[in-house]
């Protein structure tokens, strides 16, 4: 089998084409699983900060002069 690597052919059997095939979709797969688990956190960050943020201003306002909320 005819394999082209930079413009360049190689000549390979079925079997190593066959590997080569089964890691590259290997490689897709753990990017894709790697994307899906870096979105899953950047989820959690935004709602993390969205939390912190709704902590921050608190139910209480206080009250200028007083020190009880």
């Amino acid at each position: 089998m005819d394999f082209g690597i930079d413009g360049r052919s190689v000549r390979v059997s079925q079997e190593v084409y066959s590997i080569f095939l089964a890691r590259e979709a290997a490689g897709r797969e753990k990017i894709a699983a790697l994307q899906q688990r870096l979105t899953a956190a950047d989820q959690e960050i935004d709602d993390l900060r969205a939390e912190l943020k709704a902590v921050r201003l608190g139910p209480c306002k206080m009250i200028v002069g007083d020190e009880l909320p």
